[in-house]
């Protein structure tokens, strides 16, 4: 009788848990469709990074093979055709999310440099595009994030952008008008196919981060007056990275 009465109590006790009444089926197909097509997203974008760093290993490896062995002589032609430009494969791939959104920036490239007109806009595929026409380097590229940190993966906009050349444009249209040694064509085509990569992250209003590029130059031998330059070379440099809201900036 007893185990009968407590068997009662427990059964009309409010504060014993019941247990959840499944969801119906509809909701819970829906809701697995949803988590099924954020999978799917999740691993395209893992996959174009994954390509995107294969690609970035495969040509710095080919730009210090290039660096090491080519000799000036042997570059002496004009290309026949312009440098080919670094393109992301992101832009081959759904549009990601970054937490920059669209409108008027104020950016620069160093710390010497001060901030200039920029702009984040998004392209007819829904990327977001950041172009710095102004800076250190004119770059324009994607920007997406990867938890706290904007990634930017672009390109150089200039025909002749800094560090791939040696001489002004008046040299390259008449060399005999400058006293200058111009960089091998080669060297100029691994310079404008660099990529132009950073990651930023928020800093006041703003974002900031580090920009690593490579600088190229000649190598010499021998001294004056015999020096002569016998290939070329080229430098990682850093350069300071910032982005303002152009409103926050003012």
């Amino acid at each position: 009788a007893a185990l009968t009465f407590a068997l009662g109590l427990a059964a009309c006790d409010s504060s014993t848990p019941s247990q959840p009444e499944p969801e119906p089926a509809p909701h819970r197909d829906a809701v697995e469709a949803q988590r099924a097509e954020a999978e799917r997203a999740q691993a395209a974008i893992d996959d174009a990074a994954a390509e995107q760093a294969r690609a970035k290993a495969a040509l710095e490896a080919e730009l210090g093979e290039a660096a090491k062995d080519a000799p000036a002589e042997a570059e002496a032609a004009a290309p026949a055709k312009a440098p080919a430009r670094y393109r992301p494969v992101l832009l081959d791939e759904a549009p990601a999310a970054t937490s920059i959104a669209p409108g008027a920036y104020l950016c620069k490239i160093s710390r010497e440099y001060k901030l200039r007109p920029c702009t984040v806009e998004l392209d007819d595929r829904g990327h977001a595009i950041l172009t710095m026409p102004e800076a250190l380097l004119s770059i324009e590229g994607v920007l997406y994030d990867e938890g706290d940190v904007v990634h930017f993966d672009g390109w150089t906009l200039e025909e002749r952008p800094f560090g791939c050349f040696n001489c002004a444009p008046r040299c390259a249209a008449d060399p005999s008008s400058c006293e200058c040694n111009e960089l091998p064509p080669a060297a100029s085509a691994h310079c404008v196919a660099q990529p132009v990569s950073f990651d930023l992250k928020r800093s006041g209003k703003g974002w900031k981060g580090t920009l690593r590029y490579a600088l190229y130059g000649l190598r010499y031998e021998g001294t004056p007056p015999t020096r002569r330059p016998t290939g070329y070379m080229f430098e990682v440099e850093a350069f300071a990275v910032e982005i303002q809201p152009a409103k926050a900036a003012q």
